[in-house]
Formats: C-alpha cells, structure tokens, sequence
C-alpha cells in the first residue's frame, strides 16, 4: 500500500470499502447486481427513472429565478410594507400563497395579506393606491378587494387586507395558512400539475392544483411526486 495509508486509487481503505458498499446497495449501479438476478422489466425500470430525473431537471428549471429577481422582490416587498405602514402605523404583512408553500413557479404572483387589529375602511383603499404609487409602484384596483402591485422588477404582488369593511359579504381573506410545510412530496406534484397546465396551455387556479394534490395524497396510495402529480392534473382535467 502507497505512504499515508491509501490505496492506488486514492481512496484511503475506509471510504473505498464504504464507496464500495454504497455502490453494491444502489440499483442505479452496476455493482449491484453481480449475485442478484435483474428484474425481467429492468429497462422499463431504468427508463421510468430516467424520465424521472430528467422531469425533475424540468421542473427546477420552471422554479428558478434569478438572484437580481429574487432581490427586486425583496425591495418591493420592503417598499410595500413601507406604504402600508403609512396609513396603519400598527400592521403588519404577511407573505402566503404559493411563494410562501413553495408550490410555486418561476415568475408567478406574490400573495400578501395586510394585517392589523382593525378592519380596513374603505378610506383606506385609495390612502393605500396613493403611498404605493408615491414608492413608484404601477397600481391596478380593477379588482375591489386587492391592489395589484408591479414594482423595478420581481413578481407582481396582489395586497389583499386580512379584513376589510370593504369586503362582499361572504368573502373572507384569512391568515396564511401553508399546509405544504412538512410535506415536500406534495409541494412537488402541484409544481408538476401546474407546469403540466402551463405546457398544454389550459388555466388553473393554483388553489385547485393544490387542493387536487392532497385529495389523492390522502387516497393513502404511497406515490411518488410524479405519480401524484399526474393523478391529480388527471382530476382537473389537464391530463388524459
């Protein structure tokens, strides 16, 4: 054995032998099956994960956003939080919707809710359009419960109160709520749903994806991300 305790390889003898293992109790590897009998469907297998792999690949890629988007974002939302403050010294915002599930894609919407002890009047409404467009902000109020928000760069943010005197009777905005947190087989499927939406050009709603999704998880059936994913754009009709 070479000085220093390694082997010609350049592996010192543990980590070959731990190498060597790993490799023998992977499927993926040709180690593994040297006295083991290969399943009769063993390409489908290998085929089946390499379409896997190569989706993932996909999916990361319709996720993604640049590092200046992701900083534009952040500069908007301080600026956001800024005109809100403005006219309600005492509230807060609060980030939810899919950017806050991770159920997102690249570029979609930023949903955030303005909270405060008191309802917000309907004086607000036009105080809250004129501070954000003081900050430079483009304000559409075409819908009567949101500002939509469009700042330097980054998502387009929907500004929606907790509460509002404003409010049409029966609507009700609600606390953030992020049932994907503990669950990232889950957060997966629903990017899979709405990227399979996005590719066949049918419109969904993001809430419909992700209610789909927990639907079948909750069948109990031990599927994958892709299974589920596709599962559930069947329900919804995005997929035959």
């Amino acid at each position: 054995m070479p000085r220093g305790g390694k082997q010609a390889g350049g592996q010192a003898p543990g980590r070959a032998a731990a190498n060597q293992r790993s490799n023998e109790m992977n499927p993926n590897n040709k180690a593994y099956y040297p006295g083991r009998e290969r399943p009769a469907d063993f390409g489908r297998i290998m085929q089946e994960r390499r379409e896997r792999g190569q989706r993932e690949h996909q999916l990361n890629l319709a996720a993604a956003e640049t590092k200046q988007y992701r900083a534009a974002h952040g500069r908007n939302m301080a600026r956001v939080e800024q005109a809100v403050k403005a006219i309600r010294p005492e509230a807060r915002i609060q980030l939810g919707g899919s950017r806050q599930k991770k159920t997102n894609l690249g570029g979609s919407d930023a949903d955030v809710k303005m909270i405060d002890k008191k309802a917000f009047t309907g004086q607000d409404r036009p105080d809250l359009t004129e501070e954000l467009r003081r900050r430079g902000f483009q304000v559409d109020t075409s819908n009567p419960r949101i500002h939509r928000v469009q700042g330097e760069d980054g998502p387009c943010i929907d500004l929606v109160p907790f509460n509002a005197t404003y409010f049409p009777a029966g609507f009700d905005a609600g606390y953030p709520r992020n049932s994907f947190r503990d669950n990232p087989v889950a957060r997966q499927a629903v990017r899979e749903v709405k990227l399979q939406a996005q590719e066949h050009g049918i419109p969904i709603k993001g809430y419909a994806a992700e209610q789909a999704v927990l639907k079948e998880q909750r069948k109990g059936k031990k599927a994958d991300w892709l299974d589920l994913g596709r599962q559930a754009a069947v329900e919804l009709g995005v997929r035959r």
